[in-house]
């Protein structure tokens, strides 16, 4: 059973949360920060959850001793006001849940279960994290001056906890850049959750980003991603495409630092949530992207970014291509480690519409079908780029998603060919740990035994 410790001088207050939870933890409970000290140095805590007035009483040398005794223990303010500035202060705001009082017996109940859970997450996910580093360091790179000026700013941004707007066409690495800017910000280690516009209907969009409260046996609350990422990152991809009614919610609560969940009469919950709002205007008309922006800019600070399409930063082509192929022969049996002028002038006089996506994603093919050889020759390109054809890559014929689903499902299918089957060593092929490759057999739906 989980153990929580409830710190609070209010004996009311006190008893109240240990309530809450009777029977379904192990509640234990302080009345000074000086016995909650004690108590987390003679016994293991799961989860701290505090009066944040405590850190006006008793300064924030509390927070910064419990850290001490238990560095890793979650914590979750309580106060009747919202002291967002003083918890971030005290340098605690992007590891810790907060409600207020009076508090909602449901909320509390929900925001413990997910601060749990996140914290139970955050442990397993630690030697995944120390792989995936390995095999995909995390960079950006380029030097023309459209991405040296993103990433002067993308620094910047992860400085602070204000909104960021990454402005580019699809394939230009939004959303790598957002991961970049939390994995560098102190939030980094907190969850990065992804929402993707999948329906035209608003109110299952508006409950993919701020939750829903279901009346059906009593109240049951479905999570939303605010709800999720808790007090980590938010990325809404192409959020322009929103449905409106989704688009003025979310700007008010950009605003107002406060959420709705959809069908709850009760009031706004406070949110230390950051959001990265990715914006594709390349095919929208130019007053419809500054009215949008402008919008944005009115609820308050946020740093924009605008990421230059591949065709733009040609320049970079090259160093791109390096590190691809230098990041593929570590670890693998792949050779390749130049590119034969001919192919280079043909890589670089490409328009590119998928932007570097695309440019991995023939990379990758070329990888696996010629790796073993140690220069990237003309013949090796695809048909639109000068060189043998790859019809998947045709928008026309099929979506880029579709496209990229279906390289990955030739590179993994080939790679466990000449492995015989063994995921080791086809993982080793694809420069992929055995973990990440077993995920994406199963996504992808291979049947290993069969090839």
């Amino acid at each position: 059973m989980k153990r929580i410790l409830i710190v609070d001088g209010d004996i009311g207050s006190r008893e109240s949360i240990r309530s809450t939870f009777w029977g379904i933890y192990d509640m234990q409970t302080a009345e000074t920060s000086q016995e909650a000290l004690q108590r987390l140095s003679a016994h293991h805590f799961d989860l701290l959850i505090f009066d944040a007035l405590m850190l006006r009483q008793a300064s924030k040398n509390f927070l910064e001793e419990a850290r001490k005794i238990a560095p890793e223990i979650p914590l979750i303010a309580v106060s009747a006001f919202y002291h967002e500035q003083r918890l971030d202060e005290a340098g605690q705001l992007p590891s810790m849940g907060f409600i207020c009082k009076p508090f909602d017996v449901f909320e509390l109940r929900n925001l413990v279960a997910r601060t749990l859970e996140t914290a139970n997450l955050k442990r397993h996910r630690t030697t995944f994290k120390s792989e995936l580093t390995q095999k995909f360091p995390v960079n950006v790179i380029g030097e023309s001056g459209g991405i040296q000026r993103a990433v002067e700013i993308a620094q910047q941004a992860s400085q602070t906890s204000h909104p960021v707007v990454l402005l580019g066409e699809a394939g230009t690495g939004r959303e790598f850049l957002a991961r970049q800017i939390h994995s560098w910000s102190r939030r980094g280690n907190e969850p990065f959750v992804k929402v993707e516009n999948t329906s035209s209907d608003v109110e299952s969009v508006d409950s993919a980003i701020f939750g829903e409260v279901i009346n059906l046996t009593g109240v049951e609350i479905k999570s939303g991603a605010i709800d999720v990422a808790g007090s980590g990152a938010i990325f809404l991809n192409d959020a322009p495409r929103f449905p409106a009614d989704t688009r003025i919610r979310l700007k008010a609560a950009l605003k107002s630092k406060v959420f709705h969940r959809l069908g709850s009469p009760a009031k706004g919950i406070p949110y230390i949530t950051r959001f990265f709002i990715s914006c594709d205007f390349s095919k929208e008309p130019e007053p419809v992207a500054r009215e949008f922006l402008a919008e944005l800019e009115n609820t308050g600070p946020l740093h924009m970014i605008s990421l230059p399409p591949l065709r733009e930063r040609r320049q970079d082509i090259p160093m791109l291509i390096a590190h691809y192929l230098t990041q593929n022969r570590s670890g693998s049996s792949a050779r390749m480690s130049g590119v034969e002028p001919e192919a280079l002038q043909r890589l670089q006089s490409y328009t590119w519409p998928g932007n570097v996506q695309e440019l991995r994603i023939v990379l990758e093919r070329i990888l696996v079908l010629h790796g073993e050889e140690e220069v990237l020759r003309l013949g090796y390109l695809p048909r639109e780029i000068g060189g043998n054809p790859l019809p998947y890559l045709d928008p026309e014929v099929i979506s880029f998603t579709e496209a990229t689903e279906q390289l990955h499902r030739q590179m993994i299918t080939s790679a466990l060919k000449k492995s015989n089957g063994r995921i080791k060593t086809a993982a080793d092929l694809l420069n992929l740990t055995p973990r990440i490759l077993q995920h994406r057999i199963d996504k992808l739906h291979i049947e290993a035994d069969n090839l």
